[in-house]
């Protein structure tokens, strides 16, 4: 009994793995797909630790002993700093529209009566902005590093007083000065480190490329398994005998498609969103507030970019499914598909915040597998020349795609494709 069974797992794994159908889409795409992905987030996270020199606007409005030394002692951990006193800049928003137009992402403030208060052993005040502009800037380290020379200035200062002579206060020599951390974005100055509009950020654009994630899935799997079930049960010959339009029938397929998996994606999504409300949560800021929600004229753009990009992954689908013999054949070619839809998602959680060139991010957004998934922060971003250039090359793509898709349907062949798979060579028979 023993060797009969060890036979029968033999036979069945010799017909496993000499099954391209299950050996390309599980060994041989996450093979190519995954060293790929991890290629370029370590590419990302390199361009993040890149500081080549780091730059802070200074607003010194003491312009004491205490806060000379601040800035010195910042400057001699290779940060420069940039006086806009002595521009005539003393006005936080004004800071503001100098650090964008000069590419800085911190921007300093140093109160009245600083040094006085020190003297007298009264904490001090420091005051820390993080500029938010858009690519970059959402992982930059340059905010980080002036954060922490600024911590250990304290420390060092902290050290100074307890070691200095005369009456001492000992709550003040511990902690001589307070740093106080801002968030400035689109003009706004909000009271949340940069952290805290990172997290928001995400939580805000999680459900969209999640819901888009699931829609992609569920429809692709839907489109060629139909196309695949019917070449199966040869009911294919008699769909494409009525007397109807080839192109209503790759309509049609594709508006039930759509349907079907749009409820699916959508009670899956409701039922998620549910049970992550359920999680308690430590921020509770209005998105509007900090200048983190899509305006009515990003809806459009989203929902355009969402069709858009559905209709494309569907005619590949569709046309892949056509060269596949039965409904198993269908499911192990369309992940072709759905592996980079999931890889996209998942490198939508770092892609925008790491990339600075706003080519790149173009390129990403006219990929349909990408589109979607990463949109929703770009709007946010209100970067809206991108997301115009993404749409028009959409179009394009969609136009492209769906011709592919109705021209294959329209011709006869499509009844004898077969992708099959030789000892030494791969032929595609008709």
């Amino acid at each position: 009994m023993k060797g009969e069974t060890k036979n029968i797992i033999i036979k069945e794994l010799k017909e496993l793995f000499r099954d391209p159908k299950i050996i390309v889409p599980m060994i041989i795409i996450p093979l190519v797909i995954f060293p790929l992905m991890g290629s370029i987030m370590s590419g990302m996270m390199e361009e993040t630790t890149k500081i080549s020199a780091v730059k802070v606007c200074v607003i010194d409005n003491d312009r004491g002993n205490y806060s000379s030394d601040l800035v010195a002692y910042i400057q001699s951990h290779n940060i420069s700093p940039v006086n806009l006193t002595a521009m005539g800049i003393s006005d936080i928003l004004k800071a503001y529209d100098y650090a964008k137009e000069h590419k800085i992402q911190t921007i300093m403030v140093i109160p009245e009566n600083f040094s006085a208060n020190i003297s007298a052993q009264i904490i001090g005040t420091v005051e820390l902005y993080a500029v938010f502009d858009g690519f970059g800037t959402l992982f930059s380290n340059e905010y980080s590093i002036v954060s922490g020379v600024v911590t250990e200035y304290i420390s060092y200062l902290s050290y100074v007083i307890i070691n200095s002579t005369g009456t001492i206060n000992a709550t003040f020599a511990q902690n001589p000065v307070n740093v106080t951390e801002y968030s400035i974005n689109q003009g706004k100055i909000v009271a949340y480190p940069p952290y805290i509009l990172v997290t928001l950020l995400y939580s805000q654009t999680f459900s969209v490329p999640f819901a888009f994630m699931m829609l992609v899935m569920l429809s692709i799997q839907m489109a060629s398994t139909s196309v695949a079930a019917e070449k199966e049960a040869k009911t294919l010959e008699t769909l494409l005998s009525l007397p109807v339009k080839r192109i209503s029938i790759v309509i049609g397929k594709m508006v039930g498609t759509i349907i079907i998996s749009a409820i699916g994606a959508l009670v899956f999504t409701l039922s998620f969103s549910f049970y992550m409300g359920c999680i308690p949560s430590y921020i509770n800021i209005n998105p509007e507030e900090v200048g983190f929600s899509i305006e009515p004229i990003g809806y459009i753009f989203l929902i355009v970019c969402l069709f858009l990009a559905l209709i494309i992954l569907l005619s590949l689908a569709m046309i892949l499914a056509s060269f596949a013999e039965d409904v198993r054949g269908a499911q192990a070619l369309i992940g072709i598909l759905q592996l980079p839809v999931v890889v996209g998602y998942i490198l939508s959680i770092f892609i925008v915040g790491t990339i600075t060139s706003p080519a790149v991010i173009s390129a990403l957004l006219a990929v349909p597998f990408f589109t979607p998934l990463i949109l929703p922060q770009i709007l946010i971003l209100r970067q809206y020349s991108l997301v115009i250039t993404a749409v028009v090359i959409l179009i394009i793509e969609t136009i492209i795609a769906f011709y592919a898709a109705a021209k294959l349907y329209g011709s006869e062949k499509l009844l004898t494709l077969r992708l099959r798979f030789g000892k030494r060579k791969r032929a595609l028979t008709q």
